[in-house]
């Protein structure tokens, strides 16, 4: 969000409108919540947190665009080329939640949660748990949060390259950014829920 603040404020906006500011957001608003969701979906494509999945053995020989591929044989299912997508016209390395709705553009990317927990047998069995943890974090972070770059001593941006681990498993590595409750009602709202808990 830090990256794209034009992002985060469309996703502000939508939380505004379908939830209000007096309360965060719910299960029960995660259809009403488009861009939100959409926003998740584009976090996993951008930037797979498995580039190439968890390696396989065919269990029958098989073919592929003309090239056979014997029973036994390790495969390794490329994530990050399938989530490199063009199918929306919007250009791959972009960061635009707009390439999954029908409502922006003609075609549709591929859905990220086809490929991103993981694929038929060796699905991922908290699939469900979470995404259903995402929408929570995100929903929840930006009903409250503003996020922006951080500040040097001269109150200019730090600039952001994104960089991300190398190996298996990718995510980010560390890099400086600002949290900032959204207002007191916010901050008034997350301190009740914490009551709660």
């Amino acid at each position: 969000m830090a990256l794209f603040p034009e992002v985060q404020v469309k996703i502000k906006d939508e939380i505004a409108r379908v939830v209000g500011s007096s309360r965060l957001p719910s299960f029960q608003d995660r259809a009403a919540l488009p861009y939100v969701n959409a926003t998740i979906k584009e976090a996993m494509r951008w930037s797979p947190a498995l580039p190439l999945s968890i390696a396989r053995q065919t269990s029958q020989d098989d073919f592929y665009k003309g090239y056979y591929i014997p029973k036994g044989t390790i495969v390794l299912p490329n994530v990050w080329a399938i989530s490199k997508d063009d199918l929306s016209g919007i250009p791959s390395e972009e960061f635009a939640p707009e390439r999954f709705l029908s409502s922006c553009v003609k075609d549709t990317a591929i859905d990220p949660y086809d490929y991103a927990f993981g694929f038929g047998r060796r699905i991922c069995p908290g699939k469900h748990l979470g995404d259903n943890n995402l929408f929570l974090l995100v929903s929840y972070i930006m009903a409250a949060v503003d996020i922006s770059r951080a500040k040097d001593q001269d109150g200019k941006d730090i600039p952001l390259q994104p960089s991300f681990t190398a190996g298996l498993v990718s995510y980010p590595e560390p890099f400086p950014v600002r949290f900032v409750p959204s207002s007191s009602e916010a901050v008034a709202i997350v301190k009740g829920q914490v009551a709660l808990t």
